[in-house]
């Protein structure tokens, strides 16, 4: 009489995640890390445009924007800042 081995069931494994993938891939699990070293602790979800950035950007940003907003040049004319048409002056 043969001996048959009993076939055991395969346990499916857990597939480990990527080391190096993109934002979006961090974001949903399937990497570990940014080509930049960011994890997903270090990323946030913008509401106004919908992207994956990073938290120390985004907060750097914030600081920076009453700088920039200062120089923006105004869509309409007589809101304040300097008017596109101006050029500079000709030597």
């Amino acid at each position: 009489m043969p001996s048959h081995k009993k076939k055991s069931a395969r346990k499916s494994a857990r597939k480990s995640p990527r080391m190096v993938g993109t934002r979006a891939m961090v974001w949903h699990g399937t990497a570990d890390h940014t080509s930049g070293k960011l994890r997903k602790s270090d990323l946030m979800f913008n509401k106004k445009t919908g992207r994956i950035v990073s938290k120390a950007k985004h907060e750097q940003a914030k600081r920076m924007w009453p700088k920039v907003k200062h120089h923006m040049i105004p869509h309409q004319f007589g809101k304040g800042g300097r008017s596109p048409r101006k050029s500079a002056k000709k030597r």
